[in-house]
């Protein structure tokens, strides 16, 4: 293993900075280039990891404060909840596993409420499900949970490490194109110059 790790080193030490006959200037230029390219690459993750910690720092205050302005009650369903779907031997295709009705439900600061709520289908007339509400008493989403903040950073933080990642991707790429091209025409002129050559007698 450790022959195996020297003979890469020397090898890819000819393609840097050797002057091995068959390796072409384009050849090491696109070499540097690599290496460069995967170095940024590599010093963009403390940046990308930044990114993703401003995120949960922002997702984090907006979770606190919706916990905070937000609360669940109890509501009684005033109407039923269409079943979910079922295929012919029974089983639930699961559309929809919820849906919209009428409910009433009670906060100390908007008194009885009336209005439109999400449960879950087959809910029947008179049963109780718990929502989340505003201060003003209306329906609204569960506030972020700390999970859900974390989930975010990380997502960010993988994209923009892909997106840069891309774009050092499509760099390489634009500069190998033309130096292959360069490199191949190269070796076509030597191997026309060997053709020419007289042979020995």
């Amino acid at each position: 293993m450790i022959w195996n790790d020297s003979l890469i080193v020397r090898r890819w030490r000819h393609v840097l900075v050797g002057t091995h006959p068959l390796v072409r200037r384009s050849d090491r230029i696109l070499a540097r280039l690599g290496v460069v390219l995967t170095v940024v690459a590599v010093l963009m993750v403390p940046v990308a990891a930044t990114f993703g910690s401003v995120v949960y720092a922002e997702r984090v205050d907006t979770a606190e404060w919706q916990h905070a302005t937000r609360a669940t009650v109890t509501a009684r369903v005033l109407a039923d909840v269409p079943e979910a779907d079922r295929t012919a031997r029974g089983f639930s295709t699961g559309v929809p596993r919820r849906g919209q009705t009428r409910a009433s439900w009670w906060t100390p600061e908007a008194g009885v409420r009336t209005g439109t709520i999400t449960a879950p289908a087959g809910t029947k007339a008179g049963a109780t499900v718990r929502i989340w509400v505003d201060r003003a008493g209306n329906p609204t989403d569960a506030p972020l949970s700390p999970d859900m903040a974390a989930g975010a950073a990380v997502f960010v933080a993988l994209v923009a490490w892909a997106a840069f990642a891309g774009l050092l991707a499509v760099v390489f790429y634009a500069v190998r194109a033309p130096l292959a091209r360069s490199s191949q025409n190269a070796w076509e002129r030597e191997w026309r110059r060997m053709d020419e050559r007289p042979s020995a007698p």
